[in-house]
This record gives C-alpha cells, structure tokens and sequence, in this order.
C-alpha cells in the first residue's frame, strides 16, 4: 500500500486507486487463459491483467471488499506491496508451475515407452551400465525396462532421456 497524493495521510491500495474496487482485497482463484490464431500457429496469452493491460495466460482473480471481481497477472501482485495476496499467489504458482512439470515428465515418459519397442533389439545387444550386473548377462535393455518398472520420477526420466538420445 502507499500514500495516495490526492489524500495527505490517506493509504490506498494501488488497485483501489486504480478503480478495481474497495480493499481489501482477496486471492479467489487462477485460471490460464491462451489464444492459437490457428493450428500450427504460436500459442499466446489469452487475455491482459486489468490492472496494468498487458498480456497474461495466467490469470489470477482479486475479489474486492465491494465485490468487484478482476484478473491481474503475477508481475502486477509482486509490485503492489500486498503481502498476503503475494504469499497466497505464490503457493498457487508453485502447485500450478509443479502440476506443468509432472505433465511434461510424463510426456517425456510415454514417449519413451513408445519408442522403447523400435529399439528393444538394439538395446538388448548393449551391456548393462552397472558392470556387476552386465557380468551376469543383464543388457542396457534390462536397465531401462527396471528403471521404468521401479525407479522413481528422477530413474524413470534418466531412462526416457537416454531412450530419446537414439
């Protein structure tokens, strides 16, 4: 919050004095919102923060005190000064950057399975990496398939990384 100047002494909110609505105000959700012009185009940001106007895919929405309801992108949160609308928008960032992440491994995971077939024969020819066990005839393709079978995320993505590299 700071001092507005039209009101000596008065505080405001800076999205009160942007017309916004009445504070205080409250973090009540976050939506992504992107706009392709057509296929194969590039996917953009799909809608602009009320406060400042400019382009936003996520967009999180502020209920005022008044009951006025806007979005606003999370450049314009960090600048505003309002530390509980920062710390609630920060979590929700961290789920939805940690939500993105795990779809992208998974992605990375399937497509690994997919091609693990094409490439079974080859990889069945290449000793195992650990050599006490490429000592006891287990193959590269022994690896991986365990590695999908029991590793963890980290074990699973090491072998969709090394599967993508052929």
């Amino acid at each position: 919050m700071e001092i507005d100047n039209g009101n000596v002494g008065e505080v405001k909110h800076k999205f009160e004095r942007a017309g916004l609505g009445k504070a205080p105000f409250k973090f009540v959700g976050m939506e992504v919102k992107l706009f392709q012009a057509a296929p194969g185009e590039p996917v953009r940001a799909g809608s602009s923060c009320d406060f400042c106007a400019t382009a936003i895919a996520n967009c999180y929405w502020i209920l005022s005190a008044d009951g006025k309801r806007f979005k606003v992108g999370c450049d314009c949160i960090a600048k505003i000064g309002d530390a509980g609308l920062v710390k609630q928008i920060d979590r929700v960032k961290r789920d939805h950057e940690k939500k993105l992440a795990e779809e992208r491994a998974k992605k990375k995971i399937q497509a690994a399975l997919d091609k693990l077939p094409s490439i079974e024969q080859t990889l069945k020819s290449m000793p195992h990496p650990r050599t006490w066990l490429a000592d006891k005839g287990l193959t590269r393709y022994d690896w991986v398939t365990w590695m999908f079978e029991k590793a963890g995320r980290k074990g699973q993505l090491e072998a969709a990384k090394y599967i993508s590299e052929f």
